[in-house]
């Protein structure tokens, strides 16, 4: 029979470390938004259909990014799976650190880039490098909560500007004014 000092160890030596639980923990998340998404509904006619993943900001430390990475990996990998979808991600330019997801084996094929600086152009994004998302893959809102009219109607919205994939085809937009 073992202490409970030596059990303690041994336990603690079989557990996986905070790191790898914390991968653990976004893969199995990521798996059941690729269910959920099959569950609204995504057949083989939704072939090419952009769909994008909304990154809240986080905490800028190695840990944290690392396992959004993989996540995103994960996200882009299972979108690639038939019926493949065209994989994005919607975030703060700066606060969902968009720019490092370049860095995966994969990233996404577009963002949809948060930037409210007022200019629509897609190749002004803070914190995101104009070599990055640079062949029409960018969708930026860049004008935050304002009253707009359409048909008589007062709506509040955030105007976007895409210069990217597009539904239903998920076609990369070339001919945006939005470059």
């Amino acid at each position: 029979m073992t202490s409970n000092r030596s059990a303690s160890t041994e336990l603690t030596r079989n557990r996986p470390s905070r790191h790898r639980r914390d991968l653990l923990a976004a893969n199995k998340f990521k798996n059941r938004v690729i269910r959920g998404s099959l569950n609204l509904g995504f057949t083989n006619g939704a072939a090419g259909t952009p769909i994008v993943y909304d990154m809240e900001g986080y905490t800028d430390n190695g840990t944290c990014q690392t396992a959004a990475k993989s996540f995103m990996l994960g996200w882009v990998d299972q979108l690639a799976v038939a019926p493949a979808k065209v994989a994005g991600v919607y975030g703060s330019s700066c606060n969902s650190y968009l720019n490092g997801l370049a860095t995966i084996a994969r990233p996404p094929k577009f963002i949809w880039a948060a930037n409210w600086d007022g200019n629509p152009s897609t190749s002004a994004l803070s914190c995101v490098s104009g070599a990055n998302w640079s062949n029409h893959q960018r969708l930026k809102p860049y004008q935050g909560d304002h009253n707009d009219t359409w048909g008589g109607a007062t709506l509040n919205i955030d105007s976007n500007c895409a210069n990217g994939p597009m539904a239903p085809t998920g076609a990369l937009s070339s001919t945006s004014v939005c470059n």
